[in-house]
């Protein structure tokens, strides 16, 4: 290198570069490297002094680097050689990364001589190719929402779009019941949870879709914070989730449910992830309120039906004295119980006779028996009798129930 090239000052500059910076004579060969270079290019300062700066690009391409190395040589000025997308520098142990440099002539000696910054530009590769994918799988669930019947049927399929933009285990839509004071799972796809299928109904107060129903922004938890966390998900993180989140799902101002992502991915779940699962829920929110409704005329008309098979069966077991077994499992099917006794009042409204009794999930109680006839005042019945109206008692034990 000629003398006097570089000032100690300089070197010490240039040192401290973040990007790599590689000074190279008119024949290509390497004569100045800082530091950054020698770290990226993995090399020993010494090892890349006087190799040829062609040696820094994969095999198959060094024809080609030689040729436009000569030609900037004959056309020198500041330019930009290749863009990261398509320019490759090889390290010393054969690995590649996507590349961006910057040639710069400089005259030394009154030869040409060329300094070159090169930056990896792998991880920025990596951002632009994921915000590509994103955008992709945006588009795709955009369409299939436009397009679906309903979302009941290509759930699995967005779903599979949403793990392009947000990872996941297991994924789960929640609607609210109106009536109660509970969630439905209307969806899920992945991992199945004992007890949270779809179908299954969750207490909106110790749920993390109620917590984000009722807060109507995005909530995160991880296992390490399950002591602050809703209480429904105690059983999430013992089966081993890392991670829970759930964002609202808001239709013309109201908040109809939650989408929920559960990950064992020990990372769980950054801002930027929380920001696109926004996004999702807000364009699932339309289609999931229709499924929403869907589901509801579906609970309804199956709700009729059963009843209009329930008065026919008990009909027919009264008038019949049949066992009414389909009777009582038509009911059961409609309201979960553990007993169901049907009576009928006899004419002089005093008394009533035990036409049916079945006790599906408890011990039989002495004095009520298929055929006993008992007093009407002091009971259920007798109360109904004089309100015409539907009584509900919740009992606190099934001796209180006795007495």
């Amino acid at each position: 290198m000629p003398s006097g090239i570089l000032e100690a000052s300089s070197a010490r500059l240039l040192d401290s570069l973040p990007d790599a910076a590689i000074l190279v004579d008119p024949r290509g060969a390497i004569r100045f490297v800082n530091e950054s270079a020698s770290q990226l290019f993995g090399y020993a300062p010494a090892e890349l002094a006087g190799l040829s700066v062609d040696m820094l690009v994969p095999r198959a391409f060094r024809r080609t680097h030689a040729r436009r190395r000569k030609g900037f040589g004959k056309s020198p000025r500041r330019r930009q050689m290749a863009a990261a997308v398509d320019f490759e520098c090889v390290r010393k142990d054969g690995s590649t990364f996507a590349a961006s440099i910057l040639l710069d002539p400089v005259v030394l000696d009154d030869e040409t001589w060329a300094w070159a910054v090169i930056r990896d530009v792998t991880a920025a590769s990596g951002d632009l190719d994921r915000d590509r994918r994103t955008n992709e799988a945006f588009d795709a669930i955009g369409q299939i929402l436009a397009t679906s019947p309903s979302l009941d049927i290509d759930f699995e399929t967005v779903a599979a779009l949403i793990n392009d933009i947000v990872p996941w285990d297991r994924i789960s839509v929640l609607v609210r019941d109106e009536a109660s004071d509970f969630l439905t799972v209307l969806f899920f796809a992945g991992e199945a949870i004992e007890s949270v299928g779809a179908g299954a109904a969750l207490a909106t107060n110790t749920s993390l879709a109620g917590l984000t129903i009722e807060r109507k922004e995005v909530q995160v938890f991880t296992a390490a914070e399950a002591g602050t966390a809703p209480e429904g998900l105690s059983l999430a993180f013992a089966v081993g989730y890392e991670a829970v989140m759930a964002a609202p799902l808001m239709s013309l101002g109201e908040t109809v449910g939650a989408l929920v992502a559960h990950t064992r991915g020990a990372a769980g779940y950054s801002p930027a992830d929380r920001h696109d699962f926004k996004r999702i829920a807000d364009r699932l929110a339309g289609a999931v309120e229709s499924a929403r409704l869907k589901d509801r005329l579906r609970r309804e008309a199956e709700a009729k039906e059963s009843l209009a098979a329930i008065g026919r069966s008990a009909s027919a077991a009264l008038v019949f004295g049949g066992e009414a077994t389909e009777f009582s499992d038509l009911v059961h099917k409609l309201v979960p119980n553990e007993s169901i006794i049907m009576s009928t009042v006899a004419p002089d409204g005093e008394n009533m006779t035990i036409a049916y009794i079945d006790y599906r999930g408890m011990d039989s109680i002495p004095g009520w028996e298929r055929g006993t006839v008992r007093p009407l005042k002091g009971t259920t019945a007798g109360l109904i009798m004089k309100t015409h109206l539907p009584f509900v008692q919740n009992f606190g034990s099934a001796a209180e129930f006795h007495a």
